[in-house]
């Protein structure tokens, strides 16, 4: 749960909360992590939290040590939470993740991008998310009644609970091992020569509605959302 400190991005639909550095909740080691998602109508949270994690390893993370907040501007109607860190395991591996939300989204937008300042090439580095579903039962696409151990390749996820949905979606179809209410997620495997960098983007979505409603938010975004 959000504590004072914490960080809100905001418009008349969607609300979503970052940890503040120090706030290392639940399984995250640092703060900058999505901790709250709820759609403003009625600011019900049932999202347990989403952080960056590496190397397809439950453990290792996105460490963040800065935090930056971006207001809107009457220029630019989009408002932005800049966390910068490092790979726990190698500190020369660099990490920024940005949430941005414009005035008139559904969404937040979550940009990562890593870089390596080491001396060594990284071959099959693996980026993705863990998604603490919480209390929202999730859902892939698919001939599957239950997600719980499995791992599967799907255009997007959601979850659902009480009137309330969410969806994840990346341009590129999603990786994902299941457990009963997370799924860890890699959405690039990239080789690092020194210097190199590459960058992963995806969307979490949060409405009043079932899954039906966050599949057609993710569809007005994103193709592979649509209906076959």
């Amino acid at each position: 749960a959000a504590l004072a400190g914490d960080y809100l991005l905001a418009n008349e639909k969607i609300e979503a909360v970052i940890a503040d550095i120090p706030h290392a909740a639940g399984y995250a080691e640092t703060g900058g992590h999505v901790l709250d998602l709820a759609p403003a109508v009625h600011h019900r949270d049932a999202l347990g939290q989403v952080f960056v994690y590496l190397q397809g390893d439950f453990t290792r993370q996105a460490l963040y040590t800065r935090l930056t907040a971006i207001p809107a501007t009457r220029d630019d109607d989009t408002a932005a939470i800049v966390v910068k860190g490092h790979d726990r395991d190698l500190p020369d591996v660099t990490i920024r993740t940005r949430y941005s939300l414009a005035s008139w989204d559904t969404h937040i937008e979550l940009t990562t991008t890593v870089i390596n300042h080491g001396d060594t090439t990284l071959t099959g580095y693996r980026i993705g998310d863990v998604v603490q579903w919480g209390l929202a039962d999730h859902f892939a696409p698919g001939p599957w009644h239950a997600l719980g151990g499995r791992t599967l390749r799907s255009p997007w996820l959601a979850g659902s609970v009480d009137g309330v949905a969410y969806g994840y979606i990346a341009p590129d179809s999603i990786s994902a091992r299941h457990g009963g209410t997370w799924s860890n997620v890699t959405l690039a495997t990239a080789t690092l020569a020194p210097g190199d960098s590459v960058v992963v983007r995806r969307m979490l979505v949060a409405v009043d509605g079932d899954i039906e409603t966050a599949r057609q938010v993710m569809a007005s975004h994103y193709r592979s959302a649509s209906p076959e």
